[in-house]
């Protein structure tokens, strides 16, 4: 995934954007048209249209942070950050059920933080 140093928040602000101008983020011609018109710098679009793949495809979305954790939209608490959240990306994916199964992965009981 595309990281640099606080990028996470560029991009989703530029995601913002183009949401509210109507761009179908699926839509390649409009990713470019917009990136284009909205970015200056041509590696900055490039990197724009780098991510907006990223989420497309692989479906990690604007709030992921590049920090392992995604950024939090409540509005009930002050908190920055919301749930621990990891990216994989794997070739030869497996199932949870498979994980748990055979001892890779396990399932934690979790309270919400009052």
């Amino acid at each position: 995934m595309p990281t640099l140093p606080g990028y996470a928040k560029v991009y989703a602000k530029a995601y913002e954007t183009a949401k509210n101008k109507g761009v179908d983020i699926k839509d390649s011609i409009e990713i470019d048209a917009f990136s284009n018109s909205y970015i200056s710098d041509q590696d900055a679009s490039d990197l724009f249209k780098a991510r907006v793949k990223i989420q497309t495809r692989l479906c990690a979305n604007e709030y992921v942070t590049g920090n392992g954790i995604t950024a939090y939209t409540g509005k009930e608490f002050s908190n920055a950050y919301g749930v621990v959240e990891t990216f994989t990306y794997d070739k030869n994916p497996q199932t949870i059920g498979k994980m748990l199964a055979d001892g890779r992965m396990k399932m934690l009981d979790t309270h919400p933080v009052q």
